[in-house]
């Protein structure tokens, strides 16, 4: 996720920062609400956040957000949601996989696979659909999903924080000066704090392996350089201006959609697709 600039906060960098801040008491609330609800709303809520991580893919590695393979793309991404709800997880990954082959034909650059618009239907919707997934596995799934962005958000802080306080050398430079070693090991550390009390105040649930919210965490911080790579590989300052004062959505869940996946992966191997957070956070 982008950080706070290191900059002192006078004038219209400290209007910024107001700017960023009144963002996230609106953007976390809503999350932490649609995870409440479940169900329909809250995949209502990661369609709408896959659909825009298409359209902002495609803007900074296409320059074209109205064309045809977009709109194929982002038409794809919340028909995959659908078929999630409707026909579970198989039918879901084949609307997903022949949106992205559409896309890819449709794109007037279709040799750019590795970037273009059957990519952008991937990196939308893998992480949409793990969202969902997870939340689905009855009551395990609101604390599963709070557990992910207790680790996710308490890592991002804990980064942020940490690296400011501390500095020291780089994690790598030429993709993200800002980010250093230091707040990727603050960042861990915050990261398996949140864990910990999180899951010592949800009833039924066992403490998780210790290294299971470093690696998650480790995930996320990739992730988030990741996301940087691409945007400074096509000279993108933010994913979009979708979000007054904090750039597009694929800045702010860059993290969240990395250790999504990774998280579903990994429940879905301990315990089956229907059972996924139950194999992610009960050991």
């Amino acid at each position: 996720m982008a950080r706070l600039p290191d900059q002192p906060l006078t004038g219209s960098r400290l209007a910024d920062l107001w700017l960023r801040l009144a963002s996230a008491v609106v953007l976390g609330p809503v999350a932490l609400a649609a995870a409440w609800l479940g169900g329909t709303p809250f995949a209502i809520v990661c369609a709408v956040m896959g659909v825009a991580i298409t359209w902002e893919w495609n803007g900074i590695t296409r320059q074209k957000r109205r064309d045809a393979a977009t709109i194929a793309g982002m038409a794809g991404v919340a028909a995959a949601v659908v078929a999630l709800l409707l026909h579970g997880v198989l039918s879901a990954v084949l609307v997903l996989g022949a949106a992205a082959v559409a896309a890819h034909v449709l794109s007037p650059r279709p040799r750019s696979v590795p970037f273009g618009a059957g990519a952008a239907v991937i990196y939308g919707g893998l992480p949409t659909l793990s969202l969902v997934v997870l939340r689905g596995d009855s009551t395990i799934g609101l604390i599963c999903v709070f557990w992910l962005f207790a680790v996710v958000w308490a890592g991002d802080v804990g980064a942020y924080f940490t690296g400011r306080l501390v500095g020291g050398p780089k994690l790598w430079r030429r993709v993200s000066p800002n980010k250093t070693w230091s707040g990727a090991v603050g960042g861990t550390v915050a990261a398996f704090a949140a864990s910990s009390i999180l899951l010592y105040f949800s009833p039924g649930v066992a403490p998780v392996p210790f290294f299971l919210p470093v690696v998650l965490s480790a995930v996320a911080q990739a992730g988030d350089l990741a996301e940087s790579a691409l945007k400074r590989h096509f000279g993108a300052k933010d994913s979009s201006r979708l979000i007054p004062g904090h750039g597009g959505v694929m800045d702010r869940v860059d993290g969240l959609a990395a250790a999504a996946v990774v998280g579903v992966l990994i429940g879905m191997a301990r315990a089956g697709a229907d059972h996924s957070a139950g194999g992610l956070i009960a050991w």
